[in-house]
């Protein structure tokens, strides 16, 4: 084995060992966004367990929904793959298969970042140094999206783009490609725009800064047959997450403050989106308290101070290249104080969807980085050429570790100090400083601590390299041993306080079954032993309303937070909020009684307007099923009547896409509806008795279908035969990116010498 896959192998075996403890020691995120997600793939997987499917339909949340943005925001590479293979078997912990997914994630980085690192750096002191920067300071407890997905491929998609523009590789062409249409799964849409418009102005500044020779850009660029296949399939692929997301989506409605109806934000808005914008937050590269529960921005005191020296200290044209790309994102970063927000929502208009400018402050992080490698080879240099920039550096250093070493102390001794400093840093939800609980300034106090103690260790490492001529091998290894630990120390902390240990009910909790039918909407959340069991719920940040099947809940009106339902749902509540105190809500919606409900007969509207009507008559107490829009026809009982049947309804068979029933119609009656109180969609279908009947729409929201005398198996389904093959052909690209990743990280040192 070469130093260089050792070294490799070392950060491999890092991160092996902090997700092991993760897992043995079970612990789950406290909250936010990132629990959000793990919830979600809880439920893909569970449905996957029966149907070996991607799950088209979420029954349990907002009276049922389509899972067009969810079954997308809720993979990524792995999931995607496990959803592909059909799931994983019942009984399994997702514990590990959630933290698995996070694993694949944190190598992509890795690779990408090792391999961008040997084409800048001659050295592998310094490729080591930047990577451990980078796996270092991945931190995704809170928002994996905006803290972690925002920029995990970015250095892959750069090192394959240089490949490809430097040897006209086709190979690195088609993965570079495939691996930008990939970040669009497990993120939300809008953020994987941001980060292809860093790649673009990336290249433009990589062209005009360090001037890549036109002979050899012509050469790579010139157009081959084979081409237009690759595009043709990184475009359909693209198209098919496309319609993951939109096919049958047009009966969402979207609660969101703040953005137009097409889900676009105006100027002012996406100029001003996440609260304070000021720069100061960027003294969380030294602080390393986590100014947001979104984002995180320390990664390393080692990795600052050596970016510092790499602009300083003889930069070369990559320097200035890295250093304009990281001054255009922070300038972004800060919204409305610069101009080149404004600029970027005039020229680049997908941005227009894109609201977050606070939250790409991690990509800022990650440029950081990468110059710092260029100040690690300065110090491999002759002392007479640093002595300059090192001894202030130093200096500077163990100053700096003075008062932060002092804010540890008061901290300590009065808790509304870090409270006070959080404040001036904070974008968005505020990050350690705000944590309820006795103990909240001990683990912050901790982190101070720890910054304080690098700063001093970085500058006393410094001042050593200044009154050399050439660095020692000891010093050397000094320098990377204490950066590694400083980061690893800092992650530990970090992910020790924003997760919380599960104990052995709670842990029995995440194995994953079939999520089971709710026959009733239940307000009271006490009544679910899972809520039960679940003594102290994170309820760190946001929580959704598909935390509710998790629980095995299904409330008339979730207690989380609820962004999107249907139309036909929407009418309902409409109507609903003109008559609030009708008692006829709660057995409509199968509250009061359960969601499956037999009528005698129906009675029916010509228009949604007449439906609505016969809803808000006084004397309606829903016990007549009203049908609609359709030609008006049926029983002519009063809305007063009770034309209920209390005919038995047993469940067959459930899933998130289907449900089977058994019906028994006394032989005396004439008719018989069965209504299920799920919301109405065009792509429900239904049988009776193995022969298709027409899915009507019963109240407004729900679905409907006419029975028969005597015994009656009716199966409901859902399908959308395009959705399905996207996301077969999304699983199946994923597990390509997954084997294509995993070559590339076991030929990393090929071609190139160790440096």
């Amino acid at each position: 084995m070469t130093r260089e896959r050792r070294l490799f192998v070392l950060l491999v075996v890092l991160e092996t060992a902090v997700f092991a403890w993760l897992v043995l020691s079970g612990r789950l995120p406290r909250g936010h966004d990132t629990l959000g997600l793990y919830l979600q793939q809880y439920l893909f997987l569970a449905d996957a367990t029966q149907s070996h499917a991607v799950a088209l339909w979420m029954p349990n949340t907002a009276h049922g929904l389509v899972t067009n943005w969810t079954a997308n925001c809720q993979g990524g590479l792995l999931q995607n793959a496990i959803l592909l293979l059909g799931g994983v078997p019942a009984g399994t912990n997702h514990l590990p298969v959630f933290y698995a997914g996070l694993f694949v994630d944190e190598m992509i980085l890795l690779v990408g970042v090792w391999t961008l690192s040997r084409r800048y750096y001659a050295t592998l002191s310094a490729r080591f140094f930047v990577s451990a920067a980078a796996i270092g300071s991945a931190f995704w407890m809170d928002h994996l999206v905006c803290n972690f997905r925002v920029y995990f491929c970015l250095p892959l998609i750069l090192a394959l783009t240089h490949d490809f523009l430097e040897s006209g590789s086709r190979g690195k062409f088609f993965l570079a490609f495939l691996l930008m249409v990939l970040q669009f799964t497990g993120n939300t849409p809008y953020i994987p725009l941001f980060t292809l418009l860093v790649v673009l102005v990336y290249f433009i500044v990589h062209v005009l800064v360090v001037r890549m020779p036109a002979a050899t850009l012509r050469r790579s660029l010139r157009p081959r047959p084979v081409d237009v296949l690759i595009v043709a399939a990184n475009l359909g692929l693209l198209a098919l997450l496309y319609v993951t997301l939109t096919h049958g989506a047009s009966e969402i409605r979207l609660f969101r403050p703040g953005r137009n109806p097409d889900g676009s934000v105006g100027l002012d808005e996406f100029l001003t989106h996440g609260g304070a914008l000021s720069p100061l937050r960027y003294l969380d590269l030294v602080l390393g308290l986590s100014p947001s529960l979104d984002y995180t921005l320390y990664c390393g005191i080692l990795t600052l101070a050596c970016a510092a020296l790499g602009v300083f200290h003889r930069p070369g044209r990559t320097v200035y290249g890295l250093l304009i790309c990281l001054i255009l994102v922070v300038l972004f970063s800060t919204g409305f104080l610069s101009a080149v927000a404004t600029m970027a929502y005039s020229v680049a208009p997908p941005l227009h969807f894109f609201r977050y400018v606070a939250l790409t402050a991690p990509v800022a992080k990650l440029f950081l980085i990468l110059l710092s490698g260029f100040g690690v080879e300065a110090l491999l240099a002759r002392r007479e050429e640093l002595k300059r920039t090192l001894t202030p550096l130093s200096r500077g250093l163990l100053i700096a570790a003075i008062p932060i070493a002092l804010l540890v102390v008061a901290t300590l001794r009065n808790r509304e100090t870090l409270s006070s400093v959080t404040e001036i840093l904070r974008t968005g939800r505020l990050g350690l400083g705000q944590r309820p609980g006795a103990d909240a300034p001990a683990p912050a106090g901790a982190l101070l601590g720890g910054s304080a103690l690098a700063l001093a260790a970085a500058g006393i490492l410094f001042g050593l390299r200044a009154r050399r001529t050439e660095i020692s091998p000891a010093l050397l290894a000094a320098f990377l041993g204490i950066h590694t630990l400083d980061l690893y120390r800092w992650k530990v902390q970090m992910l020790t306080q924003e997760s919380i240990p599960l104990d052995a009910e709670q842990l029995a909790l995440q194995e994953i079954r079939p999520v089971p039918y709710i026959p009733r909407r239940d307000p009271d959340y006490e009544h679910s032993p899972r809520f039960r069991a679940w003594k102290n719920f994170p309820d760190q940040g946001a929580l959704y309303d598909f935390t509710d099947p998790f629980l095995g809940v299904e409330p008339p009106s979730s207690r989380y937070l609820t962004m999107a339902w249907l139309a036909p749902y929407d009418a309902l509540r409409g109507v609903r909020e003109e008559r609030p105190s009708s008692p006829s809500w709660a057995r409509i919606s199968g509250s009061s009684v359960d969601k499956l409900q037999v009528f005698r007969a129906a009675r029916s509207a010509a228009s949604e307007q007449r439906v609505a009507e016969f809803l808000k008559t006084p004397e309606f107490r829903g016990d007549v099923l009203l049908l609609g829009p359709r030609q008006e026809s049926g029983s002519l009982a009063p809305l007063a009547a009770d034309t209920r049947l209390a005919a038995p309804c047993s469940i067959e068979r459930f899933d998130f896409d289907s449900l089977t029933v058994k019906v028994e119609v006394p032989a005396d009656e004439e008719d018989a509806w069965l209504m299920y109180a799920d919301a109405w969609h065009p792509g429900w279908t239904a049988t009776l008795n193995a022969r298709p009947v027409p899915v009507e729409r019963a109240f407004l929201a729900y679905k409907a279908v006419k029975l028969t005398r005597g015994s009656n198996v009716v199966e409901f389904r859902f399908s959308d035969s395009l959705r399905s093959v996207s996301y077969r052909v999304i699983g199946l690209a994923s597990l390509g990116m997954i084997v294509a990743v995993a070559v590339l990280a076991f030929r990393l040192d090929k071609g190139k010498p160790e440096g």
